[in-house]
């Protein structure tokens, strides 16, 4: 007994020894958002570390004495509160182009109230409270104010598929031959036509993100650090590590620099017990069950009459497979189908892992979608924003699942696709390949973003990770500079090639000139 004291004891030592300090923001407005950014700080505490994260979701982690969580639920409000006023709304469909610039005004507005709040504030003006790290999601580069004002290395975390100026802003390759945008959606496998199109929104992406993006952030952190502070380009550029919640079964393989790790999927977690109700109502459809929710974000509520018809006529078809239907109504719609069930919450994880689980009808997030690779549940995707179309494609392109376009939804296209969807065995086989591939690696990702998180801090940031690319300017990194430099001394040398026959043939002897009789 008084040697486990002991070991105990030596063992709490080694680890306040090497715990850190790390303040992390987690702003988005999203409970899928939140739930991934929470796993790494998850596995951040229960290795020691000390954590202050602002959080909007603070009930997503149990009570913990590492754990300094700064509430900032409000901006559920503060969001819909934008949208009212801006008329954004994500209860309907947005092309992908649609919203970049109002989610780039919204973020400078969340960080605008974090730097302004009572607990920020309090963080700045303790002479005691050090950090080692700086901690935070991908868009919202203005949190790198602080990175500046305790000069520490910066982690950045992004939660969604490939963005393409963040992956730029650690110095990896971006070629649109190969690397599609979001807005596009488009696979890894593109038509000249496509690469046009991919090649023209990749570079609106970027626009967006420097010219519109830095300069929001830009202003509100000098309104609080002064100007004489870096801008956000200059400090993003500075990150020691890119984390990117995703592997090769939810994306595309491209050519990553040692900054940027892709970890897997974040947020999954042992499944727990379902409600009875629930339990009782899976384990008796025999024939199968379908599970329709569209997020955390837009609701199921907020679906059109006609398409929400479409699909209760579709599942009519289909009277042996029960539905489950994420509601947010006490009161039912008219004319439901005696094998539909609506509830207004349900536990998402725990239903995807049920063995009587034949297809999950989802928006397409990111985390919905790496729920369904993770548990292998093949996908009807209605994409309604953002990155939701590109999650969309790639499962139509791995034949995992398929797609309906919100503007094409009427009942022939559903039914026909619910009807391919579960009575052909290939989009379960794949999903479940899919699954297997995202399953396959030797930690989690919690542990495995932790670890490297960990190594940024021994090594002082790191700074063996940066890879020189980040230090030229965009001609040295075409190599334009090169071109051109070859291209003048080709110049020249024709030029001298020209210029000697000319001179050696203006001095070849005349013609002999014949006298007339």
């Amino acid at each position: 007994m008084a040697l486990k004291f002991v070991v105990l004891l030596i063992m709490s030592v080694l680890n306040f020894a090497d715990s850190s300090n790390i303040l992390s923001f987690c702003p988005t407005p999203s409970y899928s958002h939140q739930l991934s950014c929470l796993a790494i700080i998850q596995s951040l505490i229960d290795r020691g570390h000390n954590v202050t994260v602002f959080s909007c979701n603070p009930e997503i982690l149990d009570p913990h004495p590492n754990l300094h969580m700064i509430d900032i639920n409000m901006f559920y409000d503060v969001y819909l509160d934008y949208q009212r006023k801006n008329n954004f709304s994500l209860q309907k469909y947005l092309w992908p182009s649609e919203c970049l610039l109002p989610i780039a005004e919204v973020l400078a507005i969340y960080m605008d109230i974090i730097f302004s709040s009572e607990s920020m504030q309090n963080i700045l003006r303790s002479n005691d409270t050090k950090f080692d790290l700086i901690l935070y999601e991908g868009l919202y580069p203005g949190a790198l104010a602080l990175k500046h004002h305790y000069n520490v290395p910066s982690v950045v975390i992004f939660t969604v598929p490939l963005y393409i100026p963040v992956l730029y802003s650690m110095g990896n390759p971006i070629n649109p031959s190969y690397l599609s945008s979001f807005v596009t959606n488009y696979s890894d496998k593109m038509t000249f036509y496509q690469r046009i199109i991919n090649s023209f929104y990749t570079l609106y992406e970027m626009y967006v993100h420097n010219y519109y993006g830095y300069p929001k952030m830009d202003a509100v952190m000098k309104k609080y650090f002064g100007n004489d502070l870096p801008s956000s380009k200059e400090l993003e550029m500075n990150n020691s590590l890119l984390i990117l919640s995703g592997d090769l079964s939810q994306s595309y393989p491209i050519p990553l620099q040692p900054n940027t790790i892709q970890v897997g999927t974040l947020h999954i977690k042992p499944n727990k017990p379902l409600p009875k109700d629930l339990q009782n109502l899976m384990d008796n459809a025999k024939d199968g069950f379908i599970y329709f929710s569209l997020g955390s974000n837009m609701k199921g509520t907020s679906l059109p009459v006609d398409k929400r018809n479409a699909f209760m006529k579709a599942f009519k078809q289909f009277p042996k497979i029960k539905v489950l239907m994420k509601w947010e109504s006490d009161i039912e719609f008219p004319d439901k189908p005696a094998n539909v069930y609506l509830k207004k919450w349900l536990p998402q994880n725990d239903i995807l892992a049920h063995k009587n689980l034949k297809l999950f009808i989802t928006q397409g997030g990111h985390q919905s979608r790496q729920e369904a690779v993770h548990y292998g549940v093949p996908v009807l995707t209605l994409p309604l924003f953002w990155d939701q179309e590109w999650n969309a494609k790639k499962s139509e392109h791995e034949e995992a699942g398929l797609t309906i376009n919100f503007f094409e939804i009427t009942y022939d296209k559903v039914y026909q696709k619910l009807n391919e969807l579960l009575t052909k065995d290939k989009y379960k086989r794949n999903m479940e390949r899919l699954s297997a591939i995202s399953k396959d690696k030797p930690t989690g990702g919690g542990e495995t973003a932790a670890w490297w998180i960990e190594y940024v801090i021994r090594h002082k940031g790191a700074p063996q990770l940066r890879p020189a690319v980040k230090d030229l300017y965009w001609f040295q990194y075409l190599l334009l500079d090169i071109i051109a430099f070859i291209s003048v001394l080709l110049f020249v040398f024709i030029y001298l090639i020209y210029f000697i026959a000319k001179r050696f043939l203006s001095q070849s002897p005349n013609k002999v000139k014949i006298k007339s009789q």
